[in-house]
């Protein structure tokens, strides 16, 4: 059903790459994918001392992934987040898992960060994984039991609700399909003394759940336990807080790859997302590369269809 053969793992030696070594053992195990353990050798930062201990630490790295399907690499370059882009291009990598620092602030400015500029500009879909120990409570030991995926009906929304699918299905999870209303209307000059599309559309979160509904008969994909939800506020926080209350273990979410100017005036929901979010986000574009094909998920909801439960 999934369609990766080729997985990427960056690794910086730090406690957030740790992080998203197990999720790319499981996701390995379940897929029978090669992965790629990639060090970007930084040219300013190398010294002969630090260099026998990043080899020593690949090895121990290569061994924890208890596979024989590894590649380990180490590529110099000037800075890490270009490494890792050229390695994904060259290599036909499907899927990126790698830790995020999750820096937020002016120091997330000044330093920059890699899983960031990752998630914006690689073609393969990216999982990104904060360390354990900001979130204790979510381990890969106890699988993906609830996915969440956060719809604002673009057109990369049925991709997400039928990876979504094929996900849960695989984990045996449930699935949470989000909606977030951005009551305000800007600016209320406009709307005639309505403040919020409340004051227009009071049964909005009853409309938006048929929709929701709609969209999950209509994606193809096997059938798995879901709920439909609504909430009204800020996106990037309305999705963070349900995946917390709600004890989710993975958020899926097509991220749109804004860049330049447009991405600094509009931001980007996804990148805030995966900087606060209490649990790995799997982020895709409309047009990369998908966890699991079209043709399986047509497949799968044509033998649904021959053979009912």
């Amino acid at each position: 059903m999934f369609n990766v053969h080729q997985i990427l793992l960056p690794h910086d030696l730090s406690e957030a790459s740790d992080a998203a070594l197990p999720y790319a053992r499981a996701l390995a195990e379940r897929t029978d994918a090669t992965v790629h353990l990639l060090h970007a050798d930084l040219l300013h930062a190398t010294t002969p001392a630090t260099e026998a201990h990043m080899h020593a630490r690949l090895a121990a790295l290569q061994d924890r992934l208890d596979t024989d399907q590894v590649v380990v690499a180490s590529v110099r370059g000037v800075s890490a987040g270009p490494v890792l882009l050229e390695y994904e291009a060259s290599h036909d990598i499907d899927l990126i898992v790698m830790g995020t620092h999750g820096r937020r602030g002016m120091r997330r400015h000044l330093l920059g960060s890699v899983a960031r500029e990752v998630v914006q500009c690689a073609q393969a879909p990216v999982l990104t994984v904060r360390p354990p120990a900001w979130d204790a409570h979510l381990s890969p030991s106890g699988g993906i039991r609830h996915v969440l995926v956060p719809v604002d009906f673009s057109e990369q929304a049925s991709a997400a609700v039928g990876q979504a699918k094929a996900i849960a299905a695989a984990f045996e999870a449930k699935l949470s399909l989000l909606h977030v209303v951005e009551e305000t209307l800007h600016p209320t000059f406009y709307s005639a003394g309505a403040f919020t599309i409340y004051d227009l559309q009071p049964d909005i979160e009853q409309r938006v759940g048929r929709f929701l509904r709609a969209l999950y008969d209509r994606v193809p994909g096997p059938d798995v336990p879901y709920h439909t939800y609504v909430r009204p506020g800020r996106a990037d926080q309305v999705i963070t807080e349900f995946a917390r209350k709600r004890s989710c273990d993975l958020i899926l979410m097509p991220t749109h790859g804004l860049r330049g100017i447009e991405h600094m005036v509009m931001g980007s929901v996804a990148e805030r997302v995966v900087r606060t979010a209490p649990c790995p986000v799997l982020t895709f574009k409309g047009h990369s590369k998908h966890l699991v094909s079209t043709r399986s998920l047509a497949q799968s909801e044509a033998s649904a269809q021959q053979h009912p439960v």
